[in-house]
This record gives C-alpha cells, sequence and structure tokens, in this order.
C-alpha cells in the first residue's frame, strides 16, 4: 500500500502536476491523521473498558463487604437482645425485693446450654457489663479511598452514598467509645458482688456448683447484701440497658441503610457490565 501511494507522488511530481500533487499531499495527511483519531479511540475505547471493569471489581469487591456488614449487624442485635433480657432479669431481681421467687426470670442461654431460675440470674448478674457494638468491614473503602482509585466511580449519587455510609462508621466509634467508662464501673461493681468463680462460671457444672452454695442461707445472705452495698448499681445497670437498647436500633438503623445501599449497587453493576465486553 506504501509502495501504491509513492509510485502516484512520484508519476504526479515527474509530470509536473503540482497542483493535483498538493491536492493529493493534504488528502493523504487527512488518511493519516484519520487513522492516527481512530487509533486514539481505540486505544481510548480500551482503555475506558479496562477502568470500567475494574470499577465493577470494587463494586463486586463492596458487595462482598456488605454481606459482611449484614451478618455482623445481625449478631451483634441478636446478642444485644440477649444482654437486655439478661439486664431486666437483674432490675427484675431487684424490683421484687431481691427475693427470687417474687421475680421474672427468663431463662439464660449460652451456646447450647440453657440457664433457669438463680443460675440464670447469676449468669445474667455475671454478663450485665458485657456489650459488643457492631463495626463494619472496611477493606474495600479504604483501598478506593488509599489509593485514590475512589474516582473510578463513575455514578456521583452512589459514591456520595457510600462515602456517606462509611463516614458514619468514625461517629459511631466515637459515641461507642464514649461509654466505656460505664463499662467500667458496672465491671467494678459487679467485681465486688460476684467471686471470681461466678464471673468465670461458663458452663453448667459451674453453675450448678455455685446454684448448690447459694442454697445455704448465709451464702445468700451475703449474696444479697453485696448487692445492695453497690448503691449505685441499678443505675449503672439503667445505664447498661440505654447501652444495649441504642446498640439494637444502631444495627436496625444501619442494616435498613444498607439494604438501600446494596440495591443501588447491585444496579449500578449492571448498567456498567451490559456495556462491556469481557
Amino acid at each position: 500500500m506504501i509502495k501504491f501511494f509513492r509510485k502516484i507522488r512520484q508519476n504526479l511530481i515527474s509530470e509536473n502536476k503540482f497542483s493535483k500533487y498538493l491536492i493529493y499531499a493534504i488528502g493523504e495527511i487527512i488518511l493519516v491523521v484519520i487513522g492516527i483519531l481512530i487509533a486514539l479511540q481505540i486505544n481510548n475505547w480500551n482503555e475506558q473498558q479496562k477502568l470500567r471493569k475494574l470499577e465493577v471489581s470494587y463494586y463486586k469487591n463492596l458487595q462482598i463487604d456488605m454481606v459482611k456488614d449484614s451478618v455482623e449487624y445481625e449478631f451483634k442485635r441478636w446478642n444485644a437482645q440477649n444482654n437486655i433480657a439478661k439486664l431486666t432479669n437483674t432490675l427484675n431481681f431487684i424490683d421484687s425485693g431481691f427475693d427470687i421467687t417474687k421475680t421474672e426470670i427468663s431463662d439464660v442461654y449460652w451456646q447450647q446450654l440453657k440457664f433457669q431460675d438463680t443460675s440464670a440470674l447469676w449468669l445474667s448478674i455475671s454478663q450485665s457489663g458485657f456489650d459488643q457494638f457492631p463495626h463494619i468491614f472496611e477493606n474495600t473503602i479504604t483501598d478506593l479511598r488509599t489509593t485514590g482509585n475512589i474516582k473510578l466511580l463513575t455514578n456521583i449519587e452512589l459514591k456520595n452514598e457510600l462515602v456517606n455510609y462509611y463516614n458514619h462508621q468514625k461517629r459511631f466509634d466515637d459515641w461507642n467509645q464514649s461509654y466505656l467508662p460505664n463499662r467500667t464501673q458496672i465491671d467494678l461493681a459487679i467485681n465486688k458482688i460476684l467471686p471470681l468463680k461466678a464471673r468465670t462460671a461458663y458452663n453448667q457444672e459451674d453453675l450448678s456448683s455455685i446454684y448448690n452454695n447459694l442454697n445455704d442461707f448465709s451464702e445468700y445472705e451475703q449474696f444479697i447484701e453485696s448487692i445492695k452495698s453497690q448503691k449505685d448499681f441499678k443505675a449503672l445497670l439503667v445505664d447498661m440497658y440505654h447501652i444495649q437498647t441504642r446498640i439494637t436500633t444502631q444495627c436496625n438503623q444501619r442494616a435498613s441503610h444498607l439494604i438501600e445501599i446494596k440495591e443501588a449497587v447491585e444496579k449500578e453493576i449492571k448498567n456498567l457490565t451490559k456495556n462491556l465486553i469481557w
């Protein structure tokens, strides 16, 4: 092809047809420019394909993180509800004048074990200071931010929604940190109420041993007096009840928000992949 065009140029020059040669030269330049533009367009299209595939990959990784978040919210909500039941047991016991026979005590479950009556109450008191705040999985969003690849997310509205979702974690972390003194105070109070063996009794055999000791009237009286001596104990229990309720609300709200974001991410993946060649 190159030889063909070269022969045309030589013929035009030898025939002294300068005007035709000029037109031909301009045409050849235009063809070259068009060829370059086409090559650039193809290269740009290929680059856009790579970027969009990377964008889809990030969205899919975000989906994986969000599935883990859903499990996290469900578990921490379930855990908080169990803790609320344990706190209710203890508060009912105090409000019933420390009389177990007049107290409504719900069963307490630990793994596959079920505890009832005094054993359930004892375990409830033991774990009254226990809490678990939800924490989301941020591997993908951290990668997007640290590498600067967050700019690859072309859907601005969805990107802002994602950023808002993950920024909420910092606000929740700050809120959760503010409640650490409450847990410290109630743990100190529980340590004064229960012996070490009660704080570490996590099976039926250990709890049965503790329960048998409480059958002794003097042991039981000592147990009651140790609770009464902690004048702020009920207030600390109420504080922990409030914390567990907030954890439950936090999990519900964030899980609801997460459903909307997951649907938006799934929709965006479909929009992007229909224009991609894999």
